[in-house]
């Protein structure tokens, strides 16, 4: 027997159907968004990616404070200042090394003279030979329980008084801990706002644009934003002369085919003897960036592989190409 169904009853089962369905995959993208960047609306500005999953695991607003600025270039390095730190992307390095901790005490010269060990290493107190300088008590607790040298570095000067203040303070390598006997005891070490206070100096002196304090207006969910990356990688030339330049391009789009600009890209080259890496230009309004480099350091007649690596909001995309060299 044949079952008749009215148009209107399988227009509704399917739109009842789709909705379903869109109600099951909305959650999993505002979720997958999430973890790739996260806003904060105190400072006005955006942690992504990589350096949102270093924040997360080292500590976050507790050791690294809010962010100050947006992501930006400095140096030829992709970096986030914090208000107590400066967080910079080494690409070159492995995955695990690859997000760094600035080393700001140094930076703002406040390395003393080595002093020699008091005495041997205790419960309460540790001598560092990479810097000679001792850390002892609350401190040297605070060290051992918030990421170590790795987090903080080594001390760089002894604990003492700073500027006849009264507040005891110690230097580190990518720290400064000041001591609040008035707090409670799990408050009384606190670290300083090193990386307002090196970024307002940059400032100041012409190396940054003030600016990039400002706030930044709270990203969207869901629009706009890059799901996956597609890179393409070509170089100008297949076959180099054994002197002479080569050119990399690299164009980089979304998942809807959209050209993705502001992407940060990365390569390196390896031959058989070498690796180099490099950092290029953002890419443009086209989603494209290029970069010329000398040829004429790797030896004639053999294959120079180059991996590249773009990433924006925290996706990443990657590509390979290769060029022969010639006498």
């Amino acid at each position: 027997m044949q079952v008749y169904r009215s148009p209107l009853r399988i227009n509704l089962i399917a739109s009842l159907m789709i909705g379903m369905v869109l109600l099951a995959i909305a959650p999993l993208s505002l979720l997958a968004q999430s973890q790739q960047e996260r806003y904060f609306p105190d400072t006005g500005h955006t942690v992504r990616g990589e350096f949102l999953d270093f924040y997360n695991a080292r500590g976050g607003l507790r050791i690294f404070g809010f962010p100050i600025t947006e992501e930006f270039q400095l140096n030829g390095r992709t970096v986030q200042y914090f208000q107590r730190v400066r967080m910079e992307l080494h690409s070159e390095k492995q995955a695990a090394e690859r997000v760094q901790i600035a080393l700001l005490g140094e930076e703002l010269g406040k390395r003393t003279a080595t002093q020699p060990a008091s005495g041997p290493n205790t419960y309460f107190q540790r001598y560092f030979p990479q810097t000679g300088h001792t850390a002892i008590y609350a401190f040297l607790s605070f060290f051992d329980k918030n990421g170590g040298a790795e987090t903080l570095g080594y001390p760089v000067s002894e604990y003492g008084s700073e500027n006849g203040k009264g507040r005891i303070v110690q230097y580190f390598q990518r720290a400064k801990m000041e001591w609040y006997p008035e707090l409670t005891p799990q408050q009384r070490v606190q670290l300083a706002d090193l990386g307002s206070i090196h970024f307002d100096l940059l400032a100041a002196q012409g190396k940054v644009d003030p600016a990039l304090k400002k706030p930044v207006a709270a990203p969207s969910l869901i629009d706009n934003v890059p799901l996956s990356l597609k890179v393409s990688a070509t170089t100008k030339h297949t076959v180099t002369a054994r002197r002479g330049d080569q050119t990399l391009f690299v164009y980089v789009t979304d998942q809807k085919n959209t050209p993705v600009e502001d992407a940060a890209v990365t390569f390196t080259l390896r031959d058989a003897a070498s690796t180099s890496a490099y950092t290029m230009p953002r890419t443009d309004t086209n989603g494209f960036a290029s970069f010329t480099f000398d040829a004429g350091a790797f030896q004639p007649a053999q294959t120079v592989f180059i991996f590249v690596t773009a990433a924006s909001r925290g996706i990443t995309g990657t590509d390979r190409t290769s060029f022969f060299t010639w006498f």
